[in-house]
């Protein structure tokens, strides 16, 4: 179905119900010219050209935006929604597979936050998308962060959800403490080549227990393919984006973002994204970068699905460019009761649900012997303060 097709039954309902039914949502494989081929789903509902581009965490897909879509009411008729998965996830990667006949062979390399910027750039290009509004959760942060850096001029937002702005301390940390521990174990190998070593560790071990949607199918979806990969090589695709990570600092470009676009969302609970890896990135943009940033209370890391209700209702307004989210006003919230507060301004949005995701409870790790990999999962795994 045509863009042209689609106005026109936008139009007919109008007429008819006196309400706009949303455009059926357009869902193929795109080819772009570096050779990728990624999974999309692009929604048209106006002829605005307006366009907002969710870009998936590193265990995501396009359907774990769907609660966070949903919620975006009126909103989602007067603006496009082009979700996708990147390299390394979802129906992309189950495309990625290649038929030997030994069996199947993963055709997958290391995959960089760098790459997956341009691909999005020849995304945006290729489906003549100008000025998206960015919204980067986790590692979709740091490949909008990237973007951003690249190409100042060719977004309109950045809306940031616990962007991934360094490496993760817990995770890096404890790597670099086995690279000491056992470097005389392991003497041809140089200090990266360990690091890899030990982060598959990690990847293998520590990610499936925070992470159960890597080794569990998918139950529904828009996706049904994705339920047929198999757990090693989603594994492996995910070390492969995990692994050029740990040489990404955001603190490096933030002096080449367009001022007035940035708006941060974090979760002062976070699992995964250290608090100080937020403040620290805040404090270094410039000021007349960072447009304001909230923290929210009582929800976990996936905002999206933590407090789907919430996180699309501040998206509204800084898609309706609310003036009191400027000037880098910094706001705590409880999605529970839908009020932010900000000295002494205060902002009422609608009361919903908050909820951290469900992890792995702590008797699931008997027979884990290494004590970094233990320590790791245990950090996972233990409720937030």
């Amino acid at each position: 179905m045509n863009r042209t097709t689609n106005l026109f039954i936008l139009w007919c309902s109008f007429l008819v119900f006196g309400l706009p039914l949303r455009a059926a949502t357009v869902k193929k494989y795109v080819r772009l010219p570096n050779g990728h081929v990624l999974y999309v789903e692009h929604e048209q509902n106006t002829s605005n050209p307006r366009t907002l581009v969710p870009l998936n965490g590193l265990t995501y897909d396009v359907s774990k935006w769907n609660s966070f879509i949903e919620n975006l009411g009126n909103s989602r008729n007067a603006i496009n929604i082009l979700r996708y998965d990147m390299q390394g996830m979802g129906n992309t990667l189950q495309n990625s597979l290649r038929y030997w006949p030994w069996g199947i062979w993963p055709q997958i390399g290391p995959i960089t936050l760098e790459a997956q910027a341009e691909d999005l750039k020849l995304l945006l290009t290729k489906l003549n998308i100008e000025q998206p509004i960015i919204v980067g959760l986790s590692y979709g942060g740091g490949v909008a962060l990237n973007f951003a850096a690249r190409y100042p001029d060719d977004y309109e937002k950045l809306i940031l959800q616990a962007p991934l702005t360094e490496p993760m301390r817990n995770q890096d940390q404890s790597i670099r403490q086995m690279v000491e521990q056992y470097r005389s174990f392991f003497p041809l190998l140089d200090n990266d080549k360990l690091y890899d070593l030990f982060l598959s560790w990690f990847v293998y071990t520590a990610y499936p227990i925070a992470e159960p949607s890597l080794v569990q199918p998918r139950m529904g979806g828009s996706q049904p393919m994705f339920e047929q990969l198999p757990v090693w090589f989603r594994l492996q695709a995910t070390f492969e984006m995990a692994k050029p990570v740990r040489y990404w600092n955001a603190n490096r470009i933030v002096h080449t973002l367009r001022p007035g676009t940035l708006h941060l969302m974090d979760a002062i609970d976070d699992r995964y994204i250290d608090s100080k890896a937020m403040d620290n990135f805040w404090n270094s943009l410039p000021a007349e970068v960072g447009q304001s940033r909230i923290r929210l209370r009582h929800c976990g890391h996936k905002l999206p699905e933590s407090a789907p209700q919430f996180t699309a209702e501040w998206v509204r307004l800084i898609l309706n460019n609310d003036p009191r989210l400027t000037a880098g006003r910094v706001f705590t919230a409880d999605p529970r009761n839908g009020i932010a507060r900000s000295n002494e301004m205060e902002i009422q949005l609608a009361a919903g649900q908050a909820r951290d995701l469900p992890v792995t409870n702590l008797t699931s790790l008997n027979g884990v012997s290494n004590p970094c990999v233990l320590g790791m999962l245990k950090h996972y795994a233990q409720s937030p303060d």
